[in-house]
């Protein structure tokens, strides 16, 4: 991919692109943490040339910000499983089959494919 792309659960500082140990795993895992003044704050800063897709907080769509995309999709509480297909730049989403966790989320929209050229 040529540094065009890099893949985490939940985020990835800047500083910590190519790089691993500890604190790379634990923030690629759980982000800044719900406790943390800074929680998903790493977007916001996020000046990398490479597209980093994420989770962990489920949105009803796929979200592009600041060059991040965000595919949680709330799967786990009834939404849509989405995937990211690269160099394709496309997504994918299939409806979830149960529901796994109830918070109260409202579910995403019908499943579509949708072409990330022009945004990407």
């Amino acid at each position: 991919d040529r540094g065009q792309l890099a893949v985490a659960h939940a985020g990835l500082e800047d500083s910590m692109v190519g790089k691993t140990g500890r604190a790379v795993r634990d923030f690629c895992r759980h982000g800044e943490g719900p406790r943390s003044p800074r929680r998903g704050t790493w977007i916001e800063r996020h000046r990398g040339h490479e597209l980093v897709v994420h989770g962990h907080t489920p949105v009803a769509e796929p979200r592009i910000l600041n060059h991040t995309l965000n595919i949680d999709t709330g799967c786990v509480l009834g939404g849509h499983l989405t995937a990211f297909r690269w160099p394709e730049r496309t997504l994918m989403q299939v409806p979830a089959q149960a529901l796994h966790f109830d918070a109260g989320w409202a579910p995403a929209p019908p499943p579509r494919e949708v072409t990330l050229e022009a945004t990407v």
